[in-house]
């Protein structure tokens, strides 16, 4: 997969690469969609934690957080201890 990208992207000039990276998604109830800040507590606590978090993808209900490997069963557990 990787070399398939690198081959369609040959011409392109490439800043960075970040390899090992996991990405974990959180869905929200429906009822989510109207509350502001829903995703706050989830972004605050993997700070507090000192996780970095390379990209969000965030979409109505659902957020995703991609982490590197190293610190994938940390975030796991932080946001899931928020989920209690």
């Amino acid at each position: 997969c990787v070399g398939i990208l690198k081959k369609l992207a040959a011409k392109e000039k490439q800043l960075a690469y970040y390899p090992a990276l996991t990405a974990i998604s959180v869905r929200m109830p429906p009822e989510a969609i109207d509350v502001s800040g829903g995703f706050a507590p989830l972004v605050q606590a993997l700070a507090w934690e000192q996780i970095s978090v390379y990209q969000i993808h965030s979409h109505f209900t659902e957020i995703t957080f991609v982490v590197s490997d190293k610190d994938a069963d940390k975030a796991f557990t932080v946001i899931k201890s928020l989920s209690m």
